[in-house]
């Protein structure tokens, strides 16, 4: 079956970890918060890379997500975020680290009445065949990041699928923001691909002739690909806020699905999917989904 590629996009991916000097608890949806907490340090110390990122109204270019086991992340001293930056934001590194530096400076609202103080101990460049240290505690100065930024192609030749018949389970770690009817119809194949060439399209405008559906994804493959949706629900999320109106409440669709079939022309939009996220809201966290190959060389791996 033709093995068809995704677009040339290209990113840079850090994982950074932050220490508090206090545990924190944080609400259902971390990633809101770390996203307030740097949209407000960027716009004091950058206001131009702030306006860059986020004061324009195209897609964003901008994916962050806060490590946690299963959906839930508990107490904790220690923050792990990762911050993928796409296209023209790959120049953002800096601008970033310098934000956060100073909200850590200033603290993390623990209440309305205190703060906790936390710092950058570590970063790290996520490549497709290893993790890079660009700062690390034997390493206290940061460097200048070497690495050129990486692209889809590129990402996706570190791991294919076999041209045989596997098994993919696709499971959503952050709500997926869509509207809906049927929730379960949001899960299956045909959809979730949909989904991700309009995210291509916003990001590359200029590659809109590399990201037709229909001609990509025609319906004599599709159907040879067996999608069982393993479980799909409606999911709420809590975020407490300062106002007096009371607190804020997200919804999005939760849940995982198996596909099964010979898979390898679609690999690698779904690996790009689960880097980029699907959905609405991307650039608050949402729509991250990870992927178990259940049936192949690469065994009950998670990419």
């Amino acid at each position: 079956m033709q093995y068809i590629d995704v677009p040339p996009l290209v990113f840079a991916a850090y994982r950074f970890q932050l220490r508090f000097e206090s545990p924190v608890a944080f609400s259902d949806y971390p990633e809101l918060e770390v996203r307030h907490l740097l949209t407000k340090a960027l716009h004091r110390t950058d206001p131009e890379w702030h306006h860059r990122l986020f004061g324009s109204h195209q897609a964003s270019r901008i994916v962050l997500d806060v490590q946690r086991k299963g959906t839930r992340l508990w107490k904790t001293q220690w923050l792990q975020v990762n911050f993928t930056l796409i296209e023209e934001a790959t120049d953002a590194f800096f601008p970033l680290l310098n934000a956060l530096n100073h909200a850590g400076f200033h603290g993390y609202p623990v209440d309305q009445e205190t703060n906790t103080l936390f710092m950058v101990v570590s970063v790290h460049r996520i490549l497709p065949d290893r993790w890079e240290p660009v700062l690390t505690s034997n390493q206290p100065e940061f460097r200048k990041d070497p690495i050129p930024p990486t692209s889809l192609v590129e990402w996706n030749e570190q791991q294919h699928v076999s041209e045989e018949k596997v098994q993919l389970f696709l499971h959503w770690i952050t709500p997926f923001v869509v509207k809906w009817k049927n929730p379960e119809d949001c899960f299956q194949l045909p959809f979730l691909l949909w989904r991700l060439s309009r995210r291509l399209q916003q990001l590359l405008p200029s590659h809109l002739e590399l990201l037709t559906f229909s001609e990509n994804f025609s319906r004599e493959r599709l159907d040879s690909i067996q999608s069982h949706v393993q479980r799909c629900y409606i999911r709420k999320l809590h975020v407490p806020t300062e106002h007096s109106e009371g607190d804020t409440f997200f919804y999005g669709l939760s849940g995982s699905v198996l596909l099964e079939g010979q898979l390898s022309f679609v690999w690698p939009w779904l690996r790009a999917g689960s880097l980029l996220h699907l959905g609405k809201d991307t650039g608050f966290g949402m729509g991250k989904y990870v992927i178990r190959i259940l049936n192949s060389s690469l065994e009950n791996k998670e990419v």
